[in-house]
């Protein structure tokens, strides 16, 4: 993205304007080249973030806002793909793929906006038009400030994939200064990944842009957990050993005396909540089952959250594009997407996440309905 100003007799209006994707100068960054997903971020005045967020979403079909707070919103397009047929034979069958945009407030005056999952092009033409509806709020409200800088500094860095340089350089530097104690807690854990996090900034040749030098406490973070991830986990699963078991016999026992329909009905589902597909939220279940793939408490966070905003799309989808808003509604769909994942140790899983991060609690919520989906599941669902 470049920035280009221009003036009148009244203030200054920055207009934003994109590079041709094709011109962009690439690094040797490590992001996911697959989906190569992408941020931007753009100062702002916070003050009128709700008619932000509603100038937003009048401009971003064909996505629909599914989540908002006073804070952020996660909006989605459910992208079908069709049958394609060569020479008579199938080549790649009929398939639904999310895609998946953040807009969320950073601070009182710069916007994140991220492509957290997704067609890489169809979620970068959309963000543009984001930072375009950004734009035109500032300039028909003149008493704001206008948007005043867009950054895009090799904007597809994530958490996870940094420069494969510094990633190095990282470890390199941990396994000669890091000591990780035989008996620590979470709690400590963190502090201890943060303390670390603090001294690396000093190193003097890591990369020092801002966008990629943020996410230096990720790569701590999966350095420490990677050592001790099984030992800790363990400890969590032996815990946690007699509610999982208790749940996981309780699974086998509706699942054996109920039909998906009647466990539906049971859970009171609303039929507008419900999709016309063999086995409801599928995507939710499998994306659940997937936090068996990480293992630092960022990365199953994040996951979790994926859980919800699927729930949430889909039935967005059901609900003739109304969000669902009541958690007696939400609820009983994130009962049956747990009721319908066989993920081993689910409890150990979600109190290691719970435990580690501190401070954000708002995302943390999903974790607290998880547990609660669980005990419903083991102690109050009769059979």
């Amino acid at each position: 993205m470049q920035q280009h100003s221009e003036s009148d007799d009244h203030s200054p209006v920055h207009v934003i304007q994109f590079q041709d994707k094709n011109t962009e100068i690439e690094s040797e960054a490590l992001w996911d080249k697959e989906e190569g997903q992408q941020e931007y971020h753009i100062q702002i005045n916070s003050d009128r973030i709700l008619d932000i967020f509603q100038s937003i979403e009048s401009q971003i079909d064909p996505f629909s806002c599914v989540f908002k707070t006073n804070q952020q919103m996660i909006v989605m397009y459910k992208q079908r793909l069709p049958f394609l047929k060569k020479l008579g034979y199938l080549i790649c069958k009929s398939e639904t793929k999310y895609c998946i945009i953040l807009i969320k407030l950073e601070n009182q005056n710069s916007l994140l906006i991220k492509s957290l999952k997704g067609d890489s092009e169809i979620n970068d033409s959309t963000m543009k038009k984001i930072g375009n509806a950004i734009y035109q709020f500032s300039d028909k409200n003149q008493h704001l400030s206008h948007i005043d800088e867009i950054i895009h500094e090799d904007s597809r860095f994530n958490p996870f994939h940094l420069d494969s340089l510094s990633v190095a350089m990282i470890y390199k530097y941990l396994q000669d200064k890091i000591v990780i104690p035989e008996q620590i807690s979470m709690k400590q854990l963190s502090n201890l990944i943060e303390k670390e996090h603090e001294k690396i900034k000093e190193e003097p040749l890591l990369i020092k842009q801002q966008q990629v030098s943020q996410f230096h406490i990720f790569t701590i973070e999966r350095f420490v957990f990677n050592k001790i991830y099984d030992q800790m986990m363990n400890q969590y699963i032996v815990k946690y050993q007699e509610r999982q078991e208790q749940v996981d016999l309780k699974k086998i026992q509706l699942k054996q005396k109920y039909s998906k329909e009647d466990l539906i009905n049971s859970l009171e589902i609303k039929n507008q909540y419900l999709p016309q597909s063999e086995i409801p939220y599928c995507e939710a279940i499998n994306e659940l089952k997937s936090i068996c793939l990480f293992k630092t408490p960022t990365e199953m966070l994040k996951q979790f959250q994926y859980v919800l905003v699927l729930i949430r799309g889909v039935a967005f989808e059901c609900n003739q594009k109304e969000e669902i808003i009541a958690m007696d509604d939400e609820l009983p769909i994130l009962i049956w997407v747990a009721l319908m994942s066989e993920v081993p140790n689910l409890y150990a899983k979600i109190y290691f996440v719970d435990d580690y991060i501190q401070e954000i609690e708002n995302e943390k919520r999903i974790l607290t309905n998880l547990r609660v989906s669980l005990d419903y599941i083991s102690k109050e669902w009769k059979l």
